[in-house]
């Protein structure tokens, strides 16, 4: 009965339980769910709140461990450069690609989860991302600079498996009004890898070899595989065809028809056409929120891949002079900024779109989710970048540089949550496209950067360099600024099959239900 199914399904959810208006099921707070669960206590919209939470845990922990694992020998570059006979920016090269690598894995892996199931991909990902970790670390030899290159190359391809498939597993089991905290806490701890690997680099190569870089990742990355293979469901649902959802009941069996080929998970399941990611990327909306991002985003991802030359050169040669754990110390600054940052969407990022939404009559437009980064951001990044290029430029103290690190940090981690849930929620049935649209669009700079921007400071002067960066940040925040304002008429010149959105859901109750309550 449908009544017995909202008492022992919903009562996970957010207000304890639920009630029904004009027939569709809300919560407590007067917040109508978006999408309509079913009646099947299967469908993971009904799954218990203790369950989406350790799916959100671990998928966001894949992340963070693989992410970060790609840039694990961020601090040691200087041992490297020794073993290799070659100078620290050529090994900085390591680090660039594996970060072409994670550009490249997502277009891979997006359309190969129609076939091989997300925690499938997850999960094989994560064990061949192990054996590469055994690669780097044995590659000790003074001939062996090129096969350790490949090796974080491939490292970077295989990572992102879970990186790539999170958002679609997202959206499969969070409603609309819980999306702007879901997106903020998976998006801002997989960023936290980043900014992991360069404090447990510089520990590492202070007082031990610099393989140990590598094989901390191998546990690490090891940690993840257990974890995806136990407890990591198949969050693949058709409501247009219930007879499809025919997954195992039984532990064991489930397993293994989630993690080994024949997959019987997506066997019945209906797959996206494999152009659609390219039309996606060539829609209005995917191309203006990508270019944001490549503007705002990617200038942070090359200041990272690139910190430690800027920090361990000598004094004598206009550096800082730092030890690679000072270095990692250093790093202990984005730490602080993700941390704001996490905080910053938890609070925000759902509670000004709804806002928003209960102030414009409780329709819902996409656009709702753009406000938050519109402010506080816009003014952060800019000015982070301008003061860490100051900062270089008159070898002012380093908390200056650490100052301009942390609000350039915030600012982009701010960002990408909310890019990430507005245009997911554009292309509600390719989420997973969406992503590695983005992915690929913030990290492409990112990639470029540092093969130019030492050579670019030494021309034109760090003051120079990172004014220009501040520029075009500001031009990236103004093209969000714009889809804000009119990204409903810039939806109309999109692929009109593809478009998937809840505009025009009403998403707040009104006065007249509560009193139904």
């Amino acid at each position: 009965m449908p009544g017995e199914i909202e008492k022992q399904v919903f009562e996970h959810t957010e207000g304890v339980h639920v009630a029904r208006d004009q027939e569709k099921t809300r919560t407590t707070h007067g917040l109508i769910l978006i999408p309509q669960p079913s009646s099947d206590p299967h469908d993971p919209l009904n799954w218990p709140r203790s369950k989406k939470l350790l799916t959100l845990g671990i998928v966001s922990f894949a992340s963070c461990i693989n992410l970060g694992q790609s840039l694990a020998n961020q601090a040691g570059l200087v041992p490297q450069a020794l073993l290799y006979h070659v100078s620290p920016v050529e090994i900085s090269y390591s680090l660039s690609a594996a970060v072409a690598g994670s550009i490249v894995g997502p277009l891979i892996w997006a359309p190969l989860s129609q076939y091989l199931g997300r925690s499938s991909l997850i999960f094989w990902g994560s064990v061949i991302t192990i054996a590469c970790n055994i690669w780097s670390a044995c590659m000790t030899k003074e001939d062996q600079y090129i096969p350790f290159v490949m090796s974080r190359l491939l490292s970077g391809i295989f990572s992102t498996t879970s990186l790539t498939l999170g958002a679609g597993i997202l959206l499969d089991i969070f409603f609309l009004h819980q999306r702007g905290k879901a997106f903020a806490c998976y998006t801002i701890t997989a960023l936290m890898g980043p900014l992991i690997a360069p404090v447990t680099s510089g520990f590492i190569t202070e007082s031990a070899p610099w393989p140990i870089q590598f094989w901390w990742c191998v546990g690490a990355v090891g940690l993840v595989a257990i974890l995806v293979f136990f407890f990591l469901e198949d969050t693949t649902y058709d409501r247009s065809n219930p007879a499809n959802n025919r997954a195992p009941q039984n532990y064991i069996a489930r397993r293994v028809a989630t993690f080994f080929p024949g997959n019987k998970i997506l066997q019945q399941r209906t797959r996206t056409p494999f152009s659609a990611l390219y039309k996606i990327a060539l829609c209005p909306q995917a191309l203006m929120t990508g270019c944001a991002l490549l503007l705002t985003f990617g200038w942070v991802v090359g200041l990272n891949t690139t910190l430690a030359v800027f920090l361990q050169t000598p004094v004598a040669l206009g550096g800082y002079g730092f030890s690679p754990s000072q270095n990692a110390s250093f790093v202990f600054t984005q730490w602080v900024s993700l941390a704001v940052a996490e905080v910053y969407g938890f609070l925000l990022n759902d509670r000004v779109a709804l806002w928003l939404c209960r102030r414009r009559g409780g329709s819902w437009k996409p656009e709702y989710r753009l406000l938050p980064v519109l402010i506080p951001p816009m003014i952060a990044l800019p000015v982070g970048l301008i003061l860490f290029g100051v900062g270089l430029q008159y070898h002012l103290h380093y908390m200056v540089l650490a100052t301009g690190l942390f609000l350039a940090t915030f600012a982009d981690m701010a960002i990408v949550p909310v890019a990430n849930n507005y245009l997911a929620e554009n292309f509600h049935d390719y989420a997973v496209e969406t992503f590695t649209i983005l992915w690929v669009w913030r990290l492409s700079l990112g990639v470029a950067v540092p093969f130019f921007i030492i050579e670019w400071v030494e021309l034109n002067g760090p003051g120079w360099v990172f004014g220009t960066m501040a520029i075009l940040s500001t031009l990236g925040m103004g093209i969000l600024a714009l889809l804000a304002w009119k990204g409903q008429q810039i939806r109309q010149y999109s692929f009109g099959k593809l478009i998937g959105t809840e505009e025009g859901e009403k998403v707040v109750a009104t006065s007249t239900s509560h009193e139904g309550e």
